[in-house]
């Protein structure tokens, strides 16, 4: 798999985790025990979260407790948010009860910063568009000259403090993309 589709995988499994608390919730509010809860909620679960959770209730079944199954797969995952509903699952049986309430407390914290970071996202959009243009100016004057004059752009080329200022312009351009992605990506 691609870098980027990696990276996708994990949003899209992000996104999944508020609708697999809610079922645990709903279960739990139902009379079912935690691990029923979480076996139901588990089987109903899509790719690409379905398989981590399966796995969790597998463990639990094969006679791990929950609160070491549940530490476990915590620890193993890169998902953000199943870290936070793994976390739920420990105090929810630390404390015993059903705690459906506090799933859907989790589930509805999870969505709303999902929705945050949506939004902080499309407003740093014009800073990185700003950026982009920003970045490509003195790529495109350089073509520009060197399409209009290439005398021009050969004089410079042949002296040392020319082509290191024809270099040095350019990676200093480059840092500064650099630098910008750095300042407009979001917070993981």
């Amino acid at each position: 798999m691609r870098p980027g589709g990696a990276r996708r995988a994990v949003r899209r499994a992000e996104a999944q985790v508020p609708a697999f608390l809610e079922a645990v919730a709903r279960g739990l509010r139902g009379g079912r025990s935690l691990v029923a809860a979480l076996r139901d909620a588990a089987a109903t679960t899509p790719e690409p979260l379905g398989p981590e959770v399966r796995g969790l209730v597998a463990r639990v079944d094969a006679g791990v407790g929950v609160r070491r199954a549940a530490e476990d797969a915590r620890d193993r995952t890169t998902n953000g948010a199943l870290r936070r509903a793994l976390t739920a699952v420990v105090l929810a049986h630390e404390a015993g009860g059903a705690h459906a309430s506090a799933f859907e407390a989790v589930a509805g914290a999870l969505r709303a910063a999902a929705a945050a970071t949506r939004e902080l996202h499309a407003l740093a959009t014009p800073v990185r568009v700003s950026a982009l243009l920003i970045a490509l100016a003195p790529p495109a004057v350089l073509v520009l000259v060197a399409a209009v004059s290439p005398s021009t752009l050969l004089a410079a080329w042949a002296t040392p403090v020319g082509a290191g200022s024809l270099v040095g312009g350019l990676v200093l351009d480059a840092c500064g993309v650099w630098w910008i992605r750095v300042l407009t990506r979001p917070a993981p």
